[in-house]
């Protein structure tokens, strides 16, 4: 058990040394409590010595009282009645006699206990001690069945009668016990705030685990970035060499047929290879937050006209019309224009896949600071199954056919992710069997 203590005791400073932070929670674990006792204690010591004060005056006023009423010469029966009226407002006042001396000794005049009247006092030689000095209490202070006791007595010479002497016990039970009560609600909070402290504690070393976990992840991620864009990279390189022979294999008109379609195929593999690779390199950057965005104002129009024309020959090759519907005043937009032609391009360069006859159609708009651009196609469109996992990386959608349309299934998981950063939206409407709209917006 103590060998488990000391582990604990050396676990903590050891991450207190680490982590500078903790100073403070150690300052509080153990000064905040020690000074909180110290003055704690100095607030009751301070507390205890006012009321004692308050207590002997509280005395020192009682017996100036019943001296008073010696000195003017009251009668017994008026020193019992103030007697008992001092009581009933005075609860830890246990006794109170009035003595006087005689020949036969202390006889009590006066007292709470009407049973001690006119009796006669046994203790003569502690009155006598206790009231040597004339008009001035005198207090004994004692404990009495655990409980803080006060014996307070004086002295009162009567001119022409003789000499009295007041005596008054006083119990400080209650007093006492709410001074403990006191004493123990302080502690109970100090008690309650130390466990406060001890959980913050716990908190502040998950937190700066959860930190140093989230560090050393990030460190893996990154390590694991570079390993990937570099094995990306060497399959670049080869793979263009590859099918830069394939494309020389296939113009070869001295090869036999059989070779040309070798050479064909061998190429056909290295497209979708390189196509797979881009795609890998872009989804690296797009993952790690390492996708560069050059913001400028560009035509709208303009640009989806020249995209448009880039990709005639794939629309002419499957008898398809390419239609550009925009407004009469050019189009202006703050964006990307790199990122923003890959967008569009991999999203008109879908619909003409996916399209085997009919149209496909953009369309440009711009109102009240939102620009929408539309492209519809007629073609074998997306069941709504499909739909919900478009943006979904590693998904082909609307029946695609490995075999006839080439792709790696990121193209819209990319497209998704360079709208958002470029502050915009994109959506998706469509009927299976009847065609596709995919509406992209962007402010500005």
């Amino acid at each position: 058990m103590i060998s488990k203590i000391l582990f604990a005791l050396e676990r903590g400073f050891s991450i207190m040394r680490t982590n500078h932070r903790f100073v403070l929670v150690g300052v509080l674990v153990f000064v905040f409590p020690l000074l909180f006792v110290l003055l704690t204690q100095s607030f009751f010591d301070t507390a205890y010595n006012n009321v004692n004060t308050s207590e002997k005056r509280r005395v020192g006023l009682l017996h100036d009282s019943l001296a008073q009423l010696l000195l003017s010469r009251e009668e017994t029966a008026g020193l019992s009645t103030f007697i008992g009226a001092i009581l009933k407002d005075n609860p830890d006042i246990t006794k109170i006699r009035v003595v006087e001396e005689t020949a036969d000794g202390l006889q009590i005049l006066a007292a709470n206990d009407t049973k001690l009247l006119h009796t006669y006092e046994d203790s003569v030689e502690l009155y006598r001690s206790a009231g040597a000095a004339e008009n001035q209490s005198f207090i004994y202070e004692f404990a009495l069945d655990n409980v803080r006791t006060w014996q307070a007595f004086r002295r009162v010479d009567v001119p022409g009668q003789s000499t009295f002497y007041i005596f008054s016990e006083h119990s400080f039970s209650s007093l006492d016990s709410v001074f403990a009560a006191r004493q123990q609600q302080s502690y109970l909070g100090l008690t309650f705030i130390l466990i406060f402290i001890l959980l913050l504690t716990y908190w502040l070393t998950r937190q700066v685990n959860w930190h140093a976990r989230y560090l050393a992840l990030e460190a893996e991620l990154k390590e694991r970035d570079l390993l990937n864009d570099s094995v990306i990279h060497e399959f670049r390189t080869p793979l263009t060499v590859i099918k830069g022979y394939a494309s020389l294999l296939t113009e070869d008109a001295t090869l036999s047929s059989t070779v040309h379609t070798h050479a064909t195929s061998i190429k056909t593999s290295a497209d979708r290879l390189i196509l797979l690779v881009n795609d890998f390199l872009e989804v690296a950057r797009l993952s790690s937050g390492r996708l560069a965005l050059e913001k400028k104002e560009i035509e709208v129009s303009t640009l989806i006209t020249r995209i448009l024309a880039d990709m005639q020959s794939l629309a002419v090759a499957k008898q398809l019309e390419c239609r550009f519907e925009t407004t009469k005043r050019p189009v202006f937009l703050m964006t990307d224009e790199k990122r923003f032609t890959q967008v569009l391009t991999n999203l008109i360069s879908n619909a003409i896949k996916y399209t085997d006859k009919g149209t496909v159609t953009v369309m440009l708009a711009q109102r009240k600071n939102n620009t929408t651009i539309r492209i519809k196609d007629t073609g074998r469109g997306i069941s709504a199954a499909d739909q919900k996992r478009l943006f979904t990386p590693f998904v082909r959608v609307g029946a695609a056919d490995s075999s006839t349309v080439v792709g790696s299934g990121l193209g819209m998981w990319i497209t998704k992710q360079i709208i958002d950063r470029l502050g915009g939206t994109i959506s998706v409407e469509s009927i299976e069997g009847v065609g596709t709209h995919v509406i992209l917006t962007i402010k500005g």
